[in-house]
């Protein structure tokens, strides 16, 4: 997943704006395994992050930018 990033970047380098990829490399240094971009641009985009034991200070960082909104979630492995 950590290195998905920058090949994207690399086979189309408009895939992201620069607040977006302000915010991977915010996660990146704050304790992120690996983050993705996910979504069609625009309004609804959401990055991933791989957890980590460190996920609050992940967290805060980002919450520190504008637009930006935490959620919860968990893979389903019962599938």
């Amino acid at each position: 997943m950590r290195e998905a990033y920058p090949n994207r970047k690399k086979l189309a380098p408009n895939i992201t704006t620069p607040h977006m990829d302000r915010l991977v490399e915010k996660a990146l240094k704050n304790g992120a395994v690996a983050a993705k971009v996910c979504g069609a641009g625009g309004a609804d985009v959401s990055l991933s992050t791989a957890r980590t034991p460190g996920d609050e200070i992940v967290e805060r960082s980002l919450l520190d930018e504008d637009g930006v909104q935490v959620l919860d979630w968990a893979l389903d492995l019962s599938v």
